[in-house]
């Protein structure tokens, strides 16, 4: 019957069924997969988006580095090469004077080495500008600067034709190191010579430079080169106190004296520390000479053998080394305390000490006097300060300041040798002093008429300026004789007394007074 199921049918029908159920999980499989295979490719996209993405980035990151090293590689290498720029300039500023642009020392020392090589002479002229310090403190830098560019460039025309090396030593001083043979080095020195003579003129000074030039030669006074400069420079100090000799070669003597003059300088310091210094002591008189007005305390170096050195055989180096301050700081010391041990004796006798013109640029002159008078205990008026010219001329203004100050505490001024310099009664009218002491020169030739009335006016003008006068080096009769009619204060010489040590003078004043009191 149709429509009846028949057990193939039914199987047939599963079967297809089983199929089609197969074939659906198939699908539904298959589609699944395919659905997995999509979503993972999206994943896979999206990952790979986000590390490319990523890499992009870090790509920028990179590329942005890079571009900041290279920056930076750019600013090392123009750092390196300021560097290099400013190390060259260094160099050249350690070699080269910036005003004049010669040599500093340690580049000529190095350079000489080079310019002696196959030389058979070489001449080093050392030059050095005596008054340069003062123009400099009077006019200012900016001239001393333009002084030095002047020097340097007149001796780089000069040595244009020649082989030279000029340069500069540490204390400002010019060098030169000529390779020719001996007349080129005079004719040199010779154009120097009149260069230097001449004013310096400029747009807004004129100066006139005084110079003193040292020479040394190469193999003739040394072979070693380094010492070359400074035999130069030993032959300037020969010359350097000399008022007329402005060039000088080196010789051996030159060194003996240098290594004499060291010898001595080291020995007064030690007189110094020893105390081996002594006061002898010269009486001033009236003219009479029955009446001591005062003593001048004249140095004297007592050596071990009790024999005594004299002044004049040291006290010049001691200005020039300036050891002649602490000298002088001594006698002011030691008079003070003659003066308190002998106070009575010395009660109407004035104690004169020199004073030097180093005393006068020194800061400590006031106090060092000032603490002598009051530690002994005596009065101002018991020293008599001496100065010289010299003092003076250094700076006016200052050593008058500095007179002011010592009357206004009571010291007594006198200025020594008096008409050797450049002083006269008209300049000295306005000073703070009470006394001239006119130098012993006028009385050695007192016996000339023209000097007789050259030494009447001044000793009259100075007493109309209210200044006492004392004369120096009255050693005859005849001198006295003739200096009586001008009635000066004081008289002071051989003729009278020599300077003596302390208890003859002390026993010569004894002797005026009592001699005095019984007139």
């Amino acid at each position: 019957m149709v429509g009846t199921l028949t057990p193939n049918t039914i199987q047939l029908s599963q079967i297809q069924i089983l199929f089609l159920a197969l074939l659906t999980m198939s699908i539904i499989i298959f589609l699944s997969f395919l659905l997995y295979i999509s979503i993972s490719k999206r994943k896979a996209s999206k990952k790979l988006q986000e590390v490319n993405k990523e890499l992009i980035e870090k790509t920028m990151e990179l590329e942005a580095y890079s571009e900041e090293l290279y920056a930076s590689q750019e600013e090392l290498n123009f750092n390196y090469c300021e560097l290099q720029t400013n190390k060259e300039k260094l160099q050249t500023f350690a070699d080269y004077d910036q005003n004049t642009s010669v040599m500093h020392h340690h580049k000529f020392i190095e350079s000489l080495h080079f310019l002696i090589e196959g030389s058979k002479e070489i001449y080093i002229i050392y030059i050095t500008v005596t008054n340069l310090e003062s123009i400099s403190f009077s006019m200012g830098n900016s001239v001393y600067i333009s002084i030095q560019q002047s020097i340097a460039n007149k001796l780089k025309v000069l040595m244009e034709s020649k082989k030279y090396i000029i340069g500069k030593t540490k204390g400002q001083d010019f060098m030169i190191a000529i390779k020719e043979p001996y007349n080129y080095a005079e004719s040199v020195i010779a154009e120097l010579t009149i260069f230097f003579d001449a004013p310096l003129y400029s747009d807004y000074f004129t100066v006139h430079l005084m110079t003193k030039m040292g020479i040394a030669c190469y193999p003739l006074d040394t072979n070693e080169i380094e010492k070359l400069p400074k035999l130069s420079t030993l032959a300037v100090m020969d010359i350097i106190n000399n008022q007329t000799k402005n060039v000088s070669y080196y010789t051996k003597a030159i060194q003996e004296t240098i290594q004499s003059e060291n010898t001595l300088r080291c020995e007064i310091e030690t007189a110094l520390v020893k105390n081996a210094f002594i006061l002898y002591y010269q009486p001033k008189f009236d003219v009479t000479g029955s009446v001591i007005r005062g003593v001048e305390a004249l140095i004297r170096w007592k050596l071990e053998d009790g024999s005594l050195r004299y002044p004049g055989t040291f006290i010049d180096l001691a200005e020039s080394t300036g050891q002649v301050v602490d000298i002088g700081f001594w006698v002011i010391e030691e008079s003070c305390r003659v003066i308190k041990e002998n106070i009575e004796d010395f009660q109407d006798v004035q104690v004169a000490i020199n004073l030097s013109a180093h005393h006068f640029k020194n800061d400590k002159i006031i106090e060092v006097l000032k603490n002598a008078v009051e530690k002994y205990q005596i009065p101002y008026r018991a020293l008599e300060l001496e100065i010289t010219e010299t003092s003076l001329i250094c700076d006016n203004a200052k050593a008058s300041e500095l007179l002011e100050k010592l009357v206004t505490l009571g010291f007594h001024i006198a200025l020594d040798d008096f008409g050797t310099g450049y002083s006269s009664i008209n300049y000295i009218k306005d000073l703070p002093i009470h006394k001239i002491k006119v130098d012993r020169s006028f009385l050695a030739k007192i016996t000339n008429e023209k000097y007789h009335a050259m030494l009447k006016t001044i000793v009259q003008l100075a007493k109309d300026f209210g200044f006492d006068v004392t004369m120096e080096g009255v050693e005859t009769e005849e001198q006295l004789e003739l200096i009586k009619p001008l009635n000066p204060y004081e008289i002071q010489g051989y003729l009278f007394a020599k300077p003596m040590p302390l208890n003859q003078v002390l026993e010569r004043i004894r002797q005026k007074r009592e001699h005095k009191v019984e007139v």
